[in-house]
């Protein structure tokens, strides 16, 4: 699909975590992030999303794009202890 297409038929998952895919093979964080970004505010409650954005945000040192992403996934998996020490 290109662009306007794909805007009018909404974000695909799928597609989305092809690209993601696509751009870390390719060492592009700055694309992946911004991927992430959209499949955030798409899928807010998803936590693959979260926990793959935390992940670039870390590498990335977004510290603020980070805590943004990791609390509500704290709030959520309170009792994973991996989760937490990241946090702290």
């Amino acid at each position: 699909l290109d662009e306007a297409q794909e805007a009018l038929a909404g974000p695909d998952e799928r597609l989305t975590s092809l690209r993601i895919a696509v751009g870390a093979r390719a060492g592009d964080l700055d694309r992946v992030a911004e991927l992430y970004r959209g499949a955030l505010g798409s899928w807010p409650d998803e936590p693959r999303w979260q926990r793959g954005a935390a992940t670039v945000f870390e590498r990335m040192e977004a510290w603020d794009d980070l805590v943004g992403v990791l609390t509500p996934l704290a709030r959520r998996e309170h009792d994973d202890p991996l989760l937490s020490e990241r946090l702290f």
